[in-house]
């Protein structure tokens, strides 16, 4: 069997609108078929467009089909090798597919057909895409790392697993003061106890501030939005991480 690789936004974007290219004439070709014979039983489809009633009929079955029923499963998927998966390469869940197939459905599929970036309902279900044509591997959270574009740190990459009671707790704790942070940056601009960052089941989530509603001083931000302190917020590590004046992203392959 092949071996399958994590592809990256925009190749992914790029393969699975190619996918749904096939996937629409398939499906079309199915709705042009079955016309003639329906047309004969059912009396409402007696009229010049009826193949296209029946492909819109078809479309969301075909969703339920592979979203639900089959683990992200498509003939144009198979046709290009796509495969479903978690951040760490897992086959995801049925909880999860849901979670995917509700938010598709909440926008009819339009945001799924794009070339540049894969559409928001995979990030809301976190999962990624796989392909035989890319040779990046999924790894677990402990292996995930941190790269620094400014700062101190610049230039430099720190694996997840290394900082203290990551393993454990799955948390990182970043700030100047050696007590509290299991991520010391020295940077003036960074607060003591500036930002946490915790991981659970592949999701990842970032609070600005300690202790829940007390902020840094220089704010913690992901692209422009700023992140609270008194309440989680999602890191689909597309955009970067902001704190204070350190640039930082996440390397997940």
């Amino acid at each position: 069997m092949t071996m399958r690789g994590l592809l990256d936004e925009k190749a992914a974007a790029k393969l699975l609108l190619a996918a749904a290219v096939i996937d629409f004439w398939v499906l079309y070709l199915l709705a042009s078929l079955l016309a003639d014979p329906l047309r004969t039983h059912v009396p409402l489809l007696r009229f010049d467009f009826s193949s296209a009633v029946i492909f819109l009929i078809l479309l969301p079955i075909s969703w339920v089909l592979s979203e639900l029923i089959l683990p992200g499963i498509t003939i144009g998927r198979l046709a290009l090798g796509l495969g479903m998966a978690t951040r760490d390469g897992g086959r995801p869940s049925f909880a999860r597919r849901s979670v995917r197939f509700l938010a598709k459905l909440s926008i009819l599929g339009l945001s799924g057909l794009r070339w540049d970036r894969t559409a928001g309902y995979n990030r809301v279900a976190q999962l990624v895409w796989l392909s035989p044509m890319s040779n990046a591997t999924a790894q677990p959270p402990a292996q995930w790392r941190l790269a620094f574009h400014s700062g101190a740190y610049h230039g430099r990459q720190i694996a997840l697993g290394k900082l203290a009671g990551f393993t454990q707790s799955g948390q990182i704790r970043i700030g100047r003061d050696a007590a509290w942070a299991n991520l010391k940056l020295p940077d003036g601009q960074i607060s003591g106890r500036h930002c946490q960052i915790r991981i659970a089941a592949n999701r990842i989530e970032i609070r600005d501030g300690s202790d829940g509603k007390t902020r840094s001083a220089n704010g913690t931000f992901l692209g422009r939005k700023e992140v609270p302190p008194d309440r989680w917020v999602i890191w689909d590590g597309l955009e970067p991480l902001r704190c204070a004046d350190v640039q930082i992203s996440l390397r997940r392959t």
